[in-house]
């Protein structure tokens, strides 16, 4: 372990008679210079590389005043040559302006909208076929996992997993809705009262509520003795309050034995859960 004065000695070699807070902030500002110039390394590098490529350019240019290009060395006549480029520059304009008249042909004919909005409308329906995927692939993934579980479970998987679907379900509806009944295929059937509840009927907060419950029951199958990991991405955004409140409890619970991850830019969770906070701001 070097001495304090040898440390001292070399802080004073690197900072010379400047202190140690002056030495830094003066890097720091000449960080802060080069990053208000050039944003970022990437963006330097590519300045840096655009000049290289710039300087051989113009040492290719210089290098070659004297030459006279193999292109032309064997043309009789410059001017004749220089005319037969001016005509097929001719006919490509023509060709051009023969694209843009059908292109604004075409616009015509697509009515009152505008090329501009039906590519808006397109990019809208891309985004919007993205999200379905990722819904998709969010529910194919649950199947799989059920499946999964199905094979290693002994006696009747699907029996137990039914009875924490149902208690899940019931306990964030108030016995509101329940579990009619779940084949080994995975075909469940859920009921409010005595009506049986469809995919076309159900709001997008009933479904985010059955869909915890089920995920909430495959995570028990999952790890029975506790020390499994949850993710929970916002998933209570369409559910009202008194079912937000009672689904936060029932993660609660699974948190004791489980380590659990909850993502969400909503202050009211800070109230509802219980936890370590990690908040990131911009």
């Amino acid at each position: 372990i070097e001495s304090e004065k040898e440390i001292k000695n070399q802080i004073e070699e690197l900072c010379g008679r400047k202190s140690i807070e002056t030495f830094i902030g003066g890097l720091d500002q000449i960080l802060y210079d080069y990053k208000i110039k050039f944003e970022c390394v990437d963006n330097l590098k590519c300045m840096i590389s655009k000049e290289i490529d710039e300087k051989d350019k113009n040492q290719k240019t210089l290098d070659s005043l004297d030459e006279v290009p193999e292109l032309f060395k064997g043309i009789p006549d410059p001017e004749q040559y220089n005319d037969e480029l001016q005509l097929n520059v001719d006919k490509y304009e023509e060709k051009i302006k023969n694209c843009q008249q059908r292109l604004r042909e075409v616009e015509r004919n697509l009515g009152e909208k505008s090329a501009e909005e039906y590519y808006d409308e397109f990019l809208k329906s891309q985004e919007e076929f993205k999200n379905r995927k990722k819904e998709y692939a969010h529910w194919n993934n649950i199947y799989k996992v059920f499946c999964r579980v199905k094979e290693e479970t002994y006696n009747n998987p699907v029996e137990e997993l039914a009875e924490k679907f149902n208690e899940y379900l019931k306990k964030i509806t108030d016995n509101g809705m329940k579990l009619e009944n779940m084949d080994e295929q995975m075909s469940a059937k859920v009921i409010s009262g005595t009506h049986p509840m469809t995919d076309e009927i159900l709001s997008e907060g009933t479904k985010d509520t059955i869909s915890l419950a089920f995920r909430l029951a495959m995570l028990e199958q999952l790890y029975p003795n506790g020390n499994g990991i949850a993710v929970f991405d916002d998933p209570f955004t369409d559910m009202d309050p008194k079912r937000v409140s009672k689904a936060c409890k029932l993660i609660e619970k699974f948190a004791k034995n489980n380590q659990v991850i909850f993502i969400t830019c909503d202050d009211k969770y800070k109230e509802l859960l219980k936890g370590n906070l990690i908040e990131i701001k911009d």
